[in-house]
């Protein structure tokens, strides 16, 4: 990730890549359903072509090949994440166990 956005700080580096990652997930998506609605038509006629474009394949190769290369991310730090809060002591930790 250094190498594609070198002038990013890491925070938001990760920004972006999460960002990258959901519209990719959201093309996937798309491209799923898009797909669904090509077979059902497809189905549904006696004489058709198959579609020319496999959309069901290309959305499995994207879902897989976003979901791998955010699984290849750093973790992030706690300084880094707002709901990892440190000040938090044992005891009022306890006490929130016990109101939830």
């Amino acid at each position: 990730m250094d190498r594609l956005a070198p002038h990013l700080e890491p925070g938001h580096r990760r920004k972006a890549a999460n960002r990258f990652g959901a519209r990719a997930e959201m093309m996937a998506a798309w491209l799923l359903r898009e797909g669904l609605f090509a077979e059902a038509a497809f189905n549904a006629r006696t004489r058709a072509r198959r579609p020319a474009l496999p959309r069901k394949i290309l959305a499995a190769a994207l879902c897989g090949a976003t979901v791998s290369a955010s699984s290849m991310l750093p973790a992030p730090s706690s300084r880094s994440c707002r709901w990892m809060k440190t000040s938090q002591t044992p005891s009022s930790a306890r006490r929130m166990a016990t109101i939830g």
